[in-house]
C-alpha cells in the first residue's frame, strides 16, 4: 500500500462516513480517473489532478480494496458480508461478481416451504458510508417501480446486522449481452434483435421518468431461453420535468456520453449514448474508444470529438464470432445504414444524437426490414432538386423498379414483330424479375434485407444474363439508373447513365440517348460539376428537339438544364421563359403530377430570382397543391414553404416570410432530423431573415453549431459558402470583424470555380468580406473587396430586394474606401 493511505488529522477529526458522504462526488471522480491508469501511475495522477491529500489517500483506499475483492467467481466462499454465508434472511451460495464497491451473490432462501433462489447485491464494508447507503436505497426505490420483462425485478431490500445495505434481485441464469452473442457466433441480425429487447427496456424506464446512466455490456444478462435484462440502476436518476439533472461520475467511462465525462447535466441523450457504445461493440467486438484509458476517453469529450466510424475497427476474429468470412466482409456489412445509427448516437453533442431511444430502436427495425433509414446522411441536393427525389417507402420504390423494367421489356416487345421472340422474351423477363427478388429476399441469403441501392445495383450486375437484346438492355438499365438517381445514389448511377448515353449514340437511338444524356448532366449538377453538367445538358438539349423523343423526356432535359444554370449562378429571365413554354406543351400530353410539381418548383425558383414575384408564387401554390395530393411528400413541401418565404421577403413581408421559414424548417426537422443537410440548408435563408431584422444573435445560434457539420459533409462546396457568408453576416452585424473577415474568407475558397463568377452570392461575399476588412482598419484591402463586389453586383441583369439593398450598402461603402485611399 502506498505511504499515502495513511489518513491525514484533519479526516481522524470527523467521521469517516460524514467525511466520504461531503466528498462523494470528488470521490467518483478522482476514483475512475485513477482506476484506468496503470497501478504505478496512479498516485501521480491524483496528485496531478488534486491538492487535496484526503481524497487522494481515499481513493488509493478503494482502489487497494477493488484488487483484493477480486477472487475466483466459482469460489462458494463469499467475500465481503459480515456474517459468513448469510445476508439478512438469503443464504449466499457462490459469488457471482465483485468490485471495489460490493459484490454480487446467488443465494436463497425458504419462504412458504418454497425455495427462493435470487441474487443479492452487498455494499462491501469498505466502502459503506452515506452516500452510498443513500445510492441503494435510491437503486432500491427506482427499482421498485419498473416492471418490465427485460429489466431484473427487486424482490427485496434491506441492511444486514452490520449495517450494509443489500438488495435482492431475479436472478437471470445466463451470460452478459456480449458474452452471448460471441459464444454463440450470433450474426449482426441476430445480435440487432437481441439489442432491441434492451431498447424496449430503456425506453420503458424513460417512459417512467427512469434514467440509466449506466448502460455497459456487463448490466445486459441474456437468460438462456434468450431474454435480455436489464440490471444495475444504481446511477440512475429520476427525470424532473422542471428542473436540469446534475450528473454522477460513476458511469463507467468507455460507454459514458461526453456531459457525464464532462460533469455536466445528463439526459435521456446519456443513455442513447450509451446503447450506442453498446451496439458499437455488439456490432464490432471493439469499444467506441478502444483500450483508451478514462483520462484520454475524458481528454477525447472535452475535445467534442467522436469514435472513429464502425468500419475501422474491425477484425477477423470479430467477423468470424459474427459469422462473415472475413473482416472486409464484416466491414461491407457494417458500412451504411449501420454504421450512420451508430455514429448518429455517439454524437458528442446531446441534440445531435436520437430524441429518444424509440427513434433508435425504429431505425433499426427499419434497417432490418430493408428500409431506408432516418440516421442515413444525404449527398448535396440544391432547390430543384428538392422537387424531384422523394423518401419513397421501400416497397413502392421496388415496385416502381419492377415496373420500369417491365415498361421497358414491354418497349422491347413492341419493337419486335416475331411473336416467338417475343415470348422468349418475356420468359426471360421473369426471369430476371425472379433471379434479382430472390437475390434480395433475406429469407433466401440469410443475410438482412437489402437496402433499395443494393437492389438497383443487383439489378444492373444480374441484367446481361436474362436480357440479351441490346435495346431491352439498354431500357432496363435506364430505368436502373433513373432510380439510382431518385435514390441519391449518383455515384453508382453515373457509370450506369454515361454507358446507357454511349450505347444508345451508337444505335442511333436518339430519344435514349436524348433521356441518358440529360439526367447523366443532373448528377455531374448534383456532385457539384457544373462545367461538365454544362457539357451534357447542351447535348442533350440539342437532341430533345429531335423526332421521337417524348414530351416527358422534353421536360427533363428542359428542367435539368436550367436547375444547371441556376446551381451555377447564371440567372437569365430567358430560362424561365424556356421551362415554362416547355411545361405548357407538356401539359397537353397529360405528363405525370410528379413531372408537372417538380418543373413547377423549378419555374418559381426561376421567376423568384427574375423578380416576377406573382408568378413565382402562382407556380409554387400550384406545386404544392400537388404534393399535398401525394403520399410521401412532407420533405418536398419544405421547400415550397421556405421558397414561398423567399417571396414574402423579397415583397417586404417579413412576418409571412418568417412564419414560412420556419413551417418549412420544422417540416423537414420533422421528416430528416436536425443534422440532416437538407434540414441544415433551410437554417439559412431563416438565419439572413434574422440577420436582416438585426438579431443576429439568434443566427449565431441557428447556425454555429452547423458549421463543423457541413465542413466534414461538403468540403469545398459552393453551399456550405452560402452558410458560412450568413453567419459571416451575423458576426459582422454583432461587430466581430475578425471572424466575419475568416468567415468570408472560407466561403469565398468554396465557391471560387464551382459557380459563375458573376453571381449574386460571390457578390454578397466579396460585400461582407469588404465590411469586415473595413473594420480590421484594412481599408485598401477592403477596397479591392468592395469593387469586386460592386463589379459583380452590375453585371447582374436582376437583383431582389435583399441584394438590391446589399447593392446600395456596398456602393457607400466603395465611395468611403475610395475617399480614404485617393491612389488605391
Amino acid at each position: 500500500m502506498p505511504d499515502e493511505t495513511e489518513l491525514p488529522s484533519s479526516l481522524s477529526s470527523t467521521s469517516p462516513r460524514e467525511w466520504e458522504a461531503a466528498h462523494w462526488a470528488d470521490l467518483q471522480k478522482l476514483y475512475h480517473m485513477a482506476a484506468a491508469a496503470e497501478p504505478g501511475e496512479r498516485t501521480r495522477i491524483l496528485r496531478a489532478a488534486t491538492q487535496d491529500a484526503e481524497l487522494v489517500t481515499r481513493v488509493l483506499e478503494l482502489l487497494e480494496a477493488d484488487a483484493e475483492s477480486e477472487v475466483d467467481p466459482a469460489s462458494t466462499a463469499p467475500s465481503g458480508p459480515a456474517s459468513p454465508g448469510r445476508v439478512g434472511p438469503y443464504k449466499l451460495l457462490r459469488l457471482i461478481g465483485s468490485g471495489g464497491l460490493g459484490a454480487v451473490y446467488l443465494a436463497q432462501r425458504v419462504l412458504g416451504g418454497a425455495v427462493q433462489r435470487c441474487a443479492v447485491k452487498v455494499l462491501s464494508l469498505h466502502a459503506a458510508g452515506l452516500a452510498m447507503e443513500a445510492r441503494f436505497l435510491r437503486e432500491q426505490q427506482i427499482i421498485a417501480t419498473l416492471d418490465h420483462p427485460h429489466i431484473t425485478r427487486m424482490l427485496d431490500a434491506g441492511f444486514s446486522d452490520e449495517g450494509q445495505p443489500f438488495l435482492a434481485m431475479e436472478f437471470v441464469d445466463g451470460d452478459t449481452l456480449t458474452g452471448t452473442c460471441d459464444t454463440q457466433r450470433m450474426p449482426i441480425r441476430d445480435r440487432i434483435q437481441l439489442f432491441l429487447q434492451v431498447c424496449d427496456a430503456v425506453s420503458y424506464a424513460h417512459r417512467m421518468l427512469v434514467v440509466h446512466l449506466d448502460l455497459k455490456p456487463s448490466n445486459i444478462l441474456v437468460s438462456r431461453s434468450g431474454e435480455a435484462k436489464l440490471l444495475d440502476f444504481g446511477t440512475s436518476k429520476l427525470v424532473d420535468p422542471d428542473s436540469a439533472l446534475t450528473t454522477t461520475v460513476l458511469a463507467t467511462p468507455a460507454y459514458a456520453s461526453p456531459e457525464q465525462m464532462r460533469g455536466q447535466p445528463v439526459s435521456t441523450a446519456c443513455d442513447v449514448y450509451g446503447l450506442g457504445a453498446v451496439l458499437y461493440e455488439l456490432l464490432s467486438g471493439e469499444r467506441p474508444w478502444g483500450a483508451a484509458s478514462g483520462v484520454l476517453v475524458m481528454e477525447h469529450a472535452l475535445r467534442e470529438q467522436e469514435p472513429p466510424a464502425i468500419t475501422e475497427t474491425v477484425s477477423e476474429d470479430a467477423a468470424s464470432l459474427r459469422a462473415e468470412g472475413s473482416a472486409a466482409a464484416l466491414r461491407q456489412r457494417l458500412r451504411g445504414d449501420l454504421a450512420s445509427i451508430v455514429a448518429r448516437c455517439l454524437r458528442s453533442r446531446p441534440g445531435d444524437r436520437y430524441v429518444s431511444v424509440d427513434r433508435l430502436a425504429d431505425d433499426l427495425r427499419r434497417y432490418l426490414q430493408g428500409r431506408p433509414v432516418a440516421a442515413r446522411k444525404r449527398t448535396l441536393r440544391y432547390r430543384s432538386g428538392k422537387f424531384l427525389r422523394r423518401n419513397w417507402k421501400p416497397v413502392v420504390s421496388v415496385a416502381a423498379v419492377l415496373l420500369a423494367l417491365v415498361t421497358a421489356a414491354t418497349f422491347g416487345y413492341v419493337r419486335q414483330q416475331q411473336a416467338l421472340r417475343q415470348g422468349e422474351r418475356a420468359e426471360r423477363m421473369q426471369n430476371f424479375l425472379y433471379s434479382v427478388l430472390r437475390l434480395a429476399n433475406t429469407n433466401y441469403t440469410g443475410r438482412p434485407a437489402t437496402t433499395i441501392s443494393e437492389f438497383l445495383q443487383l439489378g444492373v450486375t444480374a441484367l446481361p444474363e436474362f436480357i440479351h437484346d441490346a435495346a431491352d438492355q439498354r431500357s432496363a438499365r435506364l430505368s436502373l439508373g433513373e432510380s439510382m438517381f431518385d435514390n441519391s445514389d449518383f455515384d453508382h448511377a453515373l457509370p450506369v447513365l454515361i454507358a446507357v448515353r454511349s450505347e444508345a449514340t451508337q444505335a442511333g437511338d436518339i430519344p435514349m440517348a436524348a433521356e441518358a444524356t440529360g439526367f447523366a448532366g443532373m448528377v455531374q449538377s448534383e456532385l457539384g460539376h457544373y462545367d461538365e453538367a454544362a457539357r451534357l445538358l447542351d447535348e442533350a438539349m440539342h437532341l430533345q428537339d429531335r423526332k421521337g423523343v417524348t414530351a416527358a423526356q422534353r421536360l427533363w432535359i428542359v428542367n435539368f438544364y436550367v436547375s444547371n444554370r441556376y446551381n451555377s449562378g447564371v440567372r437569365l429571365a430567358s430560362d424561365a421563359a424556356l421551362l415554362q413554354r416547355t411545361l405548357d406543351e407538356s401539359r397537353k400530353s397529360a405528363i405525370p403530377d410528379r413531372e408537372l410539381s417538380w418543373a413547377l418548383g423549378n419555374l418559381a425558383t426561376l421567376y423568384s430570382r427574375t423578380n416576377e414575384l406573382d408568378r413565382a408564387r402562382r407556380a409554387i401554390e400550384e406545386s404544392l397543391a400537388i404534393q399535398r395530393r401525394q403520399p410521401y411528400t412532407s420533405c418536398d413541401q419544405s421547400f415550397g414553404l421556405d421558397l414561398l418565404g423567399d417571396l414574402d421577403m423579397n415583397q417586404g413581408k417579413d412576418e409571412s416570410a418568417l412564419r414560412n421559414y420556419q413551417a418549412g424548417y420544422s417540416s423537414i426537422v420533422a421528416c430528416k432530423g436536425p443534422s440532416d443537410l437538407g434540414s441544415l440548408e433551410l437554417q439559412v435563408p431563416l438565419a439572413r431573415l434574422l440577420v436582416k431584422e438585426h438579431r443576429a444573435g439568434e443566427a449565431i445560434q441557428l447556425l454555429e453549431p452547423a458549421i463543423p457539420v457541413w465542413r466534414k459533409s461538403l468540403p469545398g462546396n459552393p453551399e456550405v459558402g452560402y452558410t458560412l457568408t450568413t453567419l459571416a453576416q451575423a458576426r459582422m452585424q454583432q461587430g466581430d470583424a475578425g471572424q466575419a473577415v475568416s468567415l468570408a474568407r472560407e466561403a469565398l475558397a468554396a465557391q471560387s470555380g464551382k459557380m459563375k463568377h458573376n453571381s449574386a452570392a460571390m457578390a454578397l461575399t466579396y460585400s461582407v468580406l469588404a465590411k469586415g476588412l473595413a473594420g480590421q482598419g484594412k481599408s485598401r484591402e477592403a477596397l479591392e473587396a468592395s469593387r469586386e463586389a460592386d463589379t459583380i453586383f452590375a453585371s447582374l441583369s436582376s437583383l431582389s430586394i435583399m441584394s438590391r439593398q446589399i447593392q446600395t450598402d456596398n456602393h457607400a461603402l466603395l465611395a468611403r474606401l475610395s475617399a480614404q485611399t485617393p491612389h488605391a
